[in-house]
C-alpha cells in the first residue's frame, strides 16, 4: 500500500458520514494505521537527518523539548531532499486527514443532538445521549453528555422556547403527515390525537415537529 492510501480511505469515510442520518462506528483500524504510519514517517525523517546534526547546535523549544539544528543542504543530495520532502508532506497530510475526520464526526454529533435526531444507528433514545451505543468513542460520549446538559440548562432557563425547533419559518401552518411507527395518543394544543401506524392526519406543524425530527412521522403534503 502506498503512502497516504489509508488517509484517503479515512477521508472517503468522513465524506460518507455527512450523508448518513446517524453516526457509523468509529474507524478505529484506519485511525490506528494512519497514526502508526505517521510515527514511522517521523522516525524515518529523524533517522535520515541524524548524520547532519550535532550536539553543539541543539536548542530548547518553548515547551522544554530539545531541538537540533540540521546542517543538511538539499542541493548537496537531491535524492535525500526528495525523500525528506515526500515524507514530510505525507506526514502533514495524515495529520490533516485525522483532524478532518474527527471534526466531521463532531459536527454530525452536534447537529444530531440539536436536531433531536438519533446519535447512532441503534440508539433507542433519540434525544438522550446518556444511553450511548458502541458507535461513539468515550470522548464523543462525553461531548454528547456535556451538550445534553447544556441543552437541559438552557431549556430550564427558557421554558417557553423550543430550542430544538427549526429556525426557518414554516411555509405552511398545517401539514399532512403519515405515521411511520405506532405512537398512540398524543396531546396537542387543541386536544388529543391518536397516531396509529400508517395512518394519515392533517395537523398543525408545530404539534408534530418533534415527531418529524425523530423520524416517527413524515410529511406527505402541505396546505392551509
Amino acid at each position: 500500500m502506498s503512502l497516504g492510501d489509508t488517509s484517503q480511505k479515512l477521508i472517503e469515510s468522513a465524506a460518507r458520514i455527512s450523508s448518513l442520518p446517524t453516526l457509523p462506528p468509529y474507524a478505529t483500524t484506519l485511525v490506528r494505521a494512519i497514526t502508526r504510519e505517521s510515527r514511522d514517517l517521523e522516525r524515518d525523517i529523524q533517522s535520515l537527518l541524524s548524520p547532519y546534526r550535532s550536539q553543539s547546535s541543539q536548542s530548547q523549544t518553548p515547551g522544554g523539548d530539545t531541538q537540533f539544528k540540521s546542517s543538511f543542504n538539499p542541493a548537496d543530495d537531491p535524492a535525500l531532499a526528495t525523500t525528506l520532502m515526500v515524507n514530510h508532506v505525507t506526514l502533514r497530510r495524515n495529520k490533516r486527514c485525522l483532524l478532518a475526520y474527527h471534526r466531521t464526526r463532531i459536527a454530525h454529533l452536534e447537529k444530531s443532538l440539536w436536531s433531536g435526531l438519533p446519535l447512532t444507528q441503534s440508539s433507542s433514545a433519540p434525544s438522550n445521549p446518556s444511553s450511548q451505543e458502541s458507535n461513539l468513542t468515550p470522548s464523543e460520549s462525553l461531548l454528547a453528555s456535556s451538550l445534553s446538559s447544556l441543552y437541559s440548562q438552557l431549556g430550564a432557563q427558557y421554558p417557553d422556547i423550543d430550542l430544538l425547533g427549526s429556525i426557518t419559518p414554516p411555509r405552511e401552518v398545517y401539514v399532512e403527515i403519515r405515521v411511520l411507527r405506532e405512537v398512540g395518543e398524543v396531546q396537542t394544543e387543541y386536544g388529543s390525537l391518536v397516531l396509529g401506524k400508517n395512518s394519515v392526519h392533517f395537523v398543525r406543524l408545530s404539534d408534530v415537529e418533534g415527531l418529524i425530527r425523530g423520524g416517527v412521522v413524515e410529511v406527505v403534503g402541505e396546505g392551509g
